[in-house]
């Protein structure tokens, strides 16, 4: 036993000036079981993956069910890297096995431990896209379109959310230091998360109450909705931002937590902690807001939304006595539209409205209850004062001849998207705002057709990344009349 020490001291001092690469190497060969178990893990994996790639070529899948049937991997994976880097993580601080050797600051241990797993679910995303690559290129469906399609949705739900699995590994190490069962505890609550059960009871309890918790419930859950249900057929596998801002979170966390914990100098502690909390803050945001993307699932913020708003609660509350809905016919007719639209993370509006009565005291329109009015003007600018409540907008003229009136918008909704994923806002909804109030929901024919029942011109300019289609004449590019 003291021979042995002894001789680890020899090596103590013949590694003093080992540098980060050779501590990396050192590291991956010392740990033979951690090396010969994710090759393992990585064979199974190319295995599965091969599998897939027959099966899909002779059962003649089309290439966006290729992608998901691989990235319903992720699941599995997630919790297994998580649990296994926790593992990892935690040996370095309890034995200090790789500092004692190799004479580094523990905190280089930790980032060469890093990098190893880094590797890991580099090789795990690299064989996903092999295989979907062969797929689409032995399908005959190949262009540089498919490709970097496929290669987007790979980087940023496959290696994004094995990253941020590992990543979470690093936080429980730091968090479970002492009492192991804490993190052990939260693995249950993250695996808990990506069963489906969560967003059936986000739906349940926006029965039960009137209010969607569905951001809330599903803050553990790393994989996004999408993968669950088939790929929407026009816009594929939305890239969801919500879901994108949660794994950049959870990663910038982990890298505050270690700042934490292992810097030692507490000038540099403390400005990189301030940057990772600004950082964490900003994207915290970003996953709250309310992105309008293609729906495919069960969740609260799904299409069930609408059913709860206009049938079960009426002003957030249960009482399906008390209707919302209304019916007014409109003192005037419309005689022109003029609407521009961007297209973004949501639908901004501005729609001009021309009317064929100039001295009404008030014009009554109906519009979609989420897109939210935020500014009505005349044809001279002049600022309007307006009500909007339930899906019912009511402007004062103030007196004014009114030619047209400008009247700006914002916002989403679950079942008709408007956003960076694609665009579907069919003629029967009302995206943009008619004349009078109206009904505009019901339990069998979901939204109504309001179209108007005499002949009006429209002028539609839309400013978006993607190629929009409409049945109006094209006139320019994404630019329509008729």
């Amino acid at each position: 036993m003291h021979s042995q020490h002894i001789c680890a001291e020899n090596v103590y001092k013949g590694a003093t000036e080992m540098n980060n690469f050779k501590l990396l190497l050192k590291i991956f060969e010392r740990n033979k079981f951690q090396k010969n178990f994710m090759i393992a893990i990585m064979a199974v994996f190319t295995a599965i993956e091969a599998y897939l790639l027959i099966a899909g070529i002779s059962g003649g899948a089309n290439s966006i069910e290729i992608l998901q049937t691989t990235l319903r991997m992720l699941s599995f994976l997630i919790i297994f890297l998580m649990f296994f880097s926790y593992e990892c993580f935690s040996k370095i601080h309890l034995y200090k096995e790789s500092f004692s050797v190799c004479k580094k600051n523990i905190a280089s241990v930790y980032k060469n431990e890093l990098a190893i797993f880094v590797c890991y679910t580099a090789f795990l995303t690299a064989v996903a896209l092999l295989i979907n690559v062969i797929f689409i290129i032995v399908n005959g469906q190949f262009s540089i379109a498919l490709l970097f399609y496929t290669i987007a949705r790979l980087l940023c739900y496959f290696f994004l959310c094995l990253l941020a699995a590992v990543f979470i590994g690093l936080i429980l190490s730091n968090i479970g230091r002492k009492k192991r069962y804490i993190a052990y505890l939260l693995m249950v609550v993250f695996a808990f998360s990506e069963m489906e059960s969560i967003q059936i009871s986000s739906m349940h309890m926006l029965e039960s109450s009137g209010k969607d918790y569905s951001k809330l419930l599903e803050f553990f859950s790393l994989v996004p909705d999408s993968l669950r249900w088939s790929p929407n057929e026009i816009a594929g596998l939305a890239l969801n931002i919500n879901k994108i801002s949660l794994l950049l979170f959870f990663i910038v966390l982990s890298v505050l937590i270690f700042i934490l914990v292992n810097n030692k100098s507490k000038t540099e502690r403390l400005w990189k902690s301030v940057l990772c909390l600004i950082c964490c803050g900003c994207l915290l945001s970003v996953y709250f807001i309310p992105i309008s993307v293609p729906k495919m699932d069960l969740s609260a913020s799904g299409t069930v939304n609408d059913d709860m708003y206009y049938i079960h609660y009426k002003d957030g509350k249960p009482d399906p006595d008390q209707d919302v809905q209304q019916e007014k016919a409109a003192d005037f007719q419309v005689k022109k539209y003029d609407l521009n639209f961007s297209v973004y993370l949501n639908l901004k509006a501005e729609a001009k409205v021309y009317v064929d009565q100039k001295n009404l005291s008030e014009y009554n329109f109906t519009l979609y209850h989420k897109y939210k009015v935020s500014k009505v003007t005349n044809q001279s600018g002049t600022p309007l004062h307006f009500t909007q409540e339930h899906d019912y907008i009511t402007v004062n003229s103030g007196n004014n001849e009114i030619e047209y009136l400008c009247i700006e918008y914002y916002g989403s909704s679950a079942q008709y998207y408007s956003g960076y994923a694609g665009v579907f806002l069919p003629a029967n909804f009302l995206y943009y705002p008619i004349p009078g109030f109206y009904r505009t929901f019901d339990a069998e024919n979901r939204f109504l057709d309001h179209s108007l029942p005499y002949k009006t011109a429209f002028d539609v300019q839309v400013h978006s990344l993607k190629k929009v289609y409409c049945n109006l004449e094209e006139k320019g590019e994404n630019q329509f009349s008729g």
